[in-house]
Protein backbone atom coordinates (compact mmCIF):
# COMPACT_ATOMS: atom_id res chain seq x y z
CA UNK A 1 0.00 0.00 0.00
CA UNK A 2 2.39 2.21 1.31
CA UNK A 3 4.61 1.40 -2.37
CA UNK A 4 1.83 2.38 -4.07
CA UNK A 5 1.19 5.60 -2.54
CA UNK A 6 4.57 6.86 -3.53
CA UNK A 7 4.40 5.46 -7.09
CA UNK A 8 0.65 7.56 -7.37
CA UNK A 9 2.73 11.22 -5.78
CA UNK A 10 5.63 10.62 -8.11
CA UNK A 11 3.26 10.05 -10.85
CA UNK A 12 1.31 13.26 -9.89
CA UNK A 13 4.18 15.50 -9.75
CA UNK A 14 5.90 14.30 -12.66
CA UNK A 15 2.34 14.89 -14.49
CA UNK A 16 1.69 18.26 -12.63
CA UNK A 17 3.76 20.23 -15.31
CA UNK A 18 2.03 18.98 -17.87
CA UNK A 19 -1.57 19.18 -16.51
CA UNK A 20 -0.81 22.71 -15.62
CA UNK A 21 0.15 23.50 -19.13
CA UNK A 22 -3.25 24.70 -21.38
CA UNK A 23 -3.68 24.78 -24.72
CA UNK A 24 -3.64 28.41 -25.92
CA UNK A 25 -7.39 29.48 -26.40
CA UNK A 26 -9.39 29.12 -30.02
CA UNK A 27 -8.35 31.99 -31.54
CA UNK A 28 -11.61 34.08 -32.58
CA UNK A 29 -13.10 33.67 -36.13
CA UNK A 30 -11.55 35.76 -38.87
CA UNK A 31 -13.45 37.28 -41.46
CA UNK A 32 -13.07 34.95 -44.51
CA UNK A 33 -12.33 36.80 -47.16
CA UNK A 34 -15.25 36.85 -50.24
CA UNK A 35 -17.85 36.54 -47.68
CA UNK A 36 -19.18 39.78 -48.93
CA UNK A 37 -19.11 39.16 -52.02
CA UNK A 38 -20.13 35.65 -52.16
CA UNK A 39 -23.46 36.58 -49.99
CA UNK A 40 -24.04 39.07 -52.21
CA UNK A 41 -23.79 37.24 -55.41
CA UNK A 42 -26.32 34.75 -53.91
CA UNK A 43 -28.62 37.66 -53.14
CA UNK A 44 -28.45 38.47 -56.74
CA UNK A 45 -29.31 34.51 -57.87
CA UNK A 46 -32.09 34.23 -54.97
CA UNK A 47 -34.19 37.42 -57.21
CA UNK A 48 -35.12 39.44 -53.71
CA UNK A 49 -34.95 42.98 -54.03
CA UNK A 50 -32.13 44.20 -51.42
CA UNK A 51 -30.46 47.14 -50.09
CA UNK A 52 -26.94 47.02 -49.06
CA UNK A 53 -26.72 48.56 -45.50
CA UNK A 54 -23.36 48.15 -44.74
CA UNK A 55 -20.31 45.85 -44.99
CA UNK A 56 -21.70 42.29 -45.36
CA UNK A 57 -24.98 43.81 -43.92
CA UNK A 58 -28.03 43.38 -46.48
CA UNK A 59 -31.78 44.56 -46.03
CA UNK A 60 -34.92 42.34 -47.43
CA UNK A 61 -38.54 43.87 -47.50
CA UNK A 62 -41.26 40.79 -47.53
CA UNK A 63 -45.08 42.38 -47.16
CA UNK A 64 -47.06 41.03 -44.57
CA UNK A 65 -50.46 39.90 -45.14
CA UNK A 66 -51.88 43.18 -43.19
CA UNK A 67 -49.81 45.00 -45.02
CA UNK A 68 -46.95 46.20 -42.98
CA UNK A 69 -43.39 45.45 -43.90
CA UNK A 70 -41.56 42.96 -42.50
CA UNK A 71 -37.72 44.07 -42.69
CA UNK A 72 -34.99 41.01 -42.59
CA UNK A 73 -31.65 41.74 -42.07
CA UNK A 74 -29.14 39.28 -43.89
CA UNK A 75 -25.29 39.57 -42.45
CA UNK A 76 -22.07 37.83 -42.98
CA UNK A 77 -18.89 37.55 -40.98
CA UNK A 78 -16.41 34.66 -39.53
CA UNK A 79 -18.03 32.58 -42.34
CA UNK A 80 -21.86 32.64 -40.67
CA UNK A 81 -24.82 34.12 -41.98
CA UNK A 82 -27.47 35.53 -39.89
CA UNK A 83 -30.72 36.29 -41.21
CA UNK A 84 -32.79 38.30 -38.90
CA UNK A 85 -36.07 40.68 -37.74
CA UNK A 86 -37.21 41.77 -34.90
CA UNK A 87 -41.44 42.10 -33.70
CA UNK A 88 -41.57 45.19 -31.77
CA UNK A 89 -43.08 45.28 -27.99
CA UNK A 90 -46.14 46.73 -28.13
CA UNK A 91 -45.72 47.61 -24.57
CA UNK A 92 -42.74 48.18 -22.39
CA UNK A 93 -44.34 46.00 -19.38
CA UNK A 94 -42.72 43.21 -18.25
CA UNK A 95 -43.23 39.97 -19.98
CA UNK A 96 -45.26 38.06 -18.56
CA UNK A 97 -45.13 33.87 -18.31
CA UNK A 98 -47.74 33.39 -20.49
CA UNK A 99 -45.50 35.36 -23.02
CA UNK A 100 -43.00 33.20 -22.22
CA UNK A 101 -45.05 30.42 -22.76
CA UNK A 102 -46.47 31.48 -26.07
CA UNK A 103 -42.65 32.04 -27.12
CA UNK A 104 -41.60 28.63 -26.01
CA UNK A 105 -44.83 27.21 -27.90
CA UNK A 106 -43.49 28.91 -31.62
CA UNK A 107 -40.26 27.91 -30.75
CA UNK A 108 -41.62 24.54 -30.86
CA UNK A 109 -43.94 25.58 -34.05
CA UNK A 110 -41.60 26.61 -36.37
CA UNK A 111 -38.84 25.58 -38.27
CA UNK A 112 -34.92 26.57 -38.42
CA UNK A 113 -36.32 29.73 -37.11
CA UNK A 114 -34.95 31.13 -33.12
CA UNK A 115 -37.09 32.87 -31.23
CA UNK A 116 -35.92 34.98 -28.33
CA UNK A 117 -36.44 37.79 -26.46
CA UNK A 118 -33.62 41.03 -26.54
CA UNK A 119 -32.68 43.00 -23.90
CA UNK A 120 -35.43 45.68 -24.49
CA UNK A 121 -38.43 43.09 -24.52
CA UNK A 122 -38.65 42.45 -28.17
CA UNK A 123 -38.60 39.39 -30.04
CA UNK A 124 -36.31 38.60 -32.28
CA UNK A 125 -36.03 35.94 -34.76
CA UNK A 126 -33.06 34.56 -36.15
CA UNK A 127 -31.34 31.89 -38.29
CA UNK A 128 -27.49 31.35 -38.38
CA UNK A 129 -25.97 29.35 -41.16
CA UNK A 130 -22.68 28.65 -42.78
CA UNK A 131 -21.78 30.76 -45.97
CA UNK A 132 -19.69 27.66 -47.00
CA UNK A 133 -22.98 25.67 -47.60
CA UNK A 134 -25.35 28.42 -48.67
CA UNK A 135 -26.78 28.09 -52.21
CA UNK A 136 -29.52 30.68 -53.68
CA UNK A 137 -32.53 28.13 -52.58
CA UNK A 138 -31.41 28.51 -49.47
CA UNK A 139 -30.91 31.53 -48.67
CA UNK A 140 -34.45 32.68 -50.40
CA UNK A 141 -36.07 29.50 -47.67
CA UNK A 142 -34.77 30.92 -44.59
CA UNK A 143 -35.01 34.62 -45.75
CA UNK A 144 -38.90 33.71 -46.53
CA UNK A 145 -39.06 31.47 -43.39
CA UNK A 146 -37.85 34.80 -40.59
CA UNK A 147 -40.33 36.80 -42.68
CA UNK A 148 -43.25 34.26 -42.29
CA UNK A 149 -42.12 33.62 -38.31
CA UNK A 150 -42.27 37.43 -37.59
CA UNK A 151 -45.93 37.71 -39.05
CA UNK A 152 -46.98 33.96 -37.12
CA UNK A 153 -45.19 35.60 -33.89
CA UNK A 154 -46.66 38.88 -34.24
CA UNK A 155 -50.18 36.99 -34.26
CA UNK A 156 -49.52 34.71 -31.18
CA UNK A 157 -48.57 37.37 -29.44
CA UNK A 158 -51.02 39.91 -30.11
CA UNK A 159 -51.43 42.17 -29.09
CA UNK A 160 -48.12 42.70 -26.56
CA UNK A 161 -46.02 42.20 -29.86
CA UNK A 162 -46.59 43.86 -33.07
CA UNK A 163 -45.11 44.10 -36.88
CA UNK A 164 -43.18 47.66 -36.97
Amino acid sequence: MRRCSIVLIVLLLTAAPILRAQAPPPAAPQAVAGDAARLAGLLEASGFKYQKAGDGVWLLDFAASNGKAIRVLVATSGGLVVFGTTVKAATKDAVTRDDLRAINRLNAEVDRVKVGLDDDNDLFLRVDLTLRTLDADDLKVNASQVAATAEKAAAALAPRFALR
